[in-house]
């Protein structure tokens, strides 16, 4: 299985912390620094939103049946109330399903996957990350709540190193 994307064969992850394939962001973090990035120059860009696919049977990484439409978290949460939400143990991140005429698989990060992360950068060392895109929230607190527990509210912005990143 890999990461998944709008013309995804497979419904999934957008960015599974582990497994799904050799492609997740565990992975690509230890590739950058295996080519010699210094982890403090290392954002890590997480999404604030997901997809919801056709899919031909409710099991996770079924085959989709047409191309998934982008849903921001704001927009997924309600789903994953109404449905029930799910975790892929695999990936580390949320998702739901529903039978319609075919089934609908929203799959998304909440605060609890990107706190998984967070905590990942906090491990690492990492710059710090880069969120696509602000407001996708909507008025949903949330997403800022995991954002304040992992980084907090006083720590004063760091100034670019000499030189710039």
């Amino acid at each position: 299985m890999t990461i998944t994307g709008r013309g995804s064969p497979q419904t999934g992850p957008v960015a599974p912390l582990a497994g799904w394939g050799p492609y997740n962001v565990t992975w690509t973090v230890n590739d950058y620094r295996n080519w010699g990035a210094p982890p403090e120059k290392i954002l890590l860009g997480v999404p604030w939103y997901g997809y919801r696919w056709p899919a031909g049977s409710p099991a996770p990484g079924a085959a989709t049946l047409g191309a998934g439409t982008a849903r921001t978290f704001a927009e997924a949460m309600p789903d994953a109330e109404a449905d029930g939400p799910l975790w892929d143990a695999a990936s580390s991140t949320p998702w739901t399903r529903r039978q319609e005429t075919d089934w609908r698989q929203p799959w998304f990060d909440d605060s609890r996957s990107l706190g998984l992360k967070y905590d990942m950068v906090m491990e690492e060392g990492l710059g710090g990350v880069g969120i696509w895109a602000l407001g996708y929230d909507g008025s949903r607190p949330e997403l800022w709540a995991a954002l304040e527990q992992a980084f907090g509210t006083s720590a004063a912005p760091v100034p670019p190193p000499p030189g710039g990143f």
